[in-house]
């Protein structure tokens, strides 16, 4: 997150003031069970935990899509992305997302920065 006195004024921005906004607004969410290997197959969800009935493992009530900054290790800059997934498995938070380049991915809440006008309203 913040720190090392890097400029994070782009967080005090709305979504639809970034070009990638338009590249990634018409994802749609997956939510409201788990996905399994064929919704991933059917370009439905970002991912299949196949947790073989763990009953720890379920969709997390959160408000999705939601946009955030990814942090990748190695990049000077984090991306934009959509988040349209979102599990939970023995008590680890999993989101699945896409970026503007049309990559999937997974990532951890923590491996995210939000924008102001989101901050409080996802979780």
């Amino acid at each position: 997150m913040a720190g090392n006195g890097e400029d994070k004024s782009y967080l005090q921005k709305r979504p639809e003031e970034f070009k990638e906004f338009f590249l990634l607004s018409s994802e749609l969410p997956f939510k409201g069970k788990v996905a399994t290997k064929k919704d991933v197959q059917d370009g439905k969800a970002v991912f299949n935990l196949d947790s073989k009935g763990d009953t720890t493992h379920h969709p997390l009530d959160i408000k999705i899509p939601f946009f955030a900054f990814l942090n990748k290790p190695g990049k000077k800059s984090p991306n934009m992305v959509v988040i349209m997934q979102a599990e939970t498995l023995r008590g680890d938070t999993i989101l699945g997302y896409r970026e503007s380049n049309g990559h999937f991915g997974i990532c951890s809440p923590r491996e995210l920065e939000y924008f102001q006008s989101s901050q409080g309203k996802v979780y």
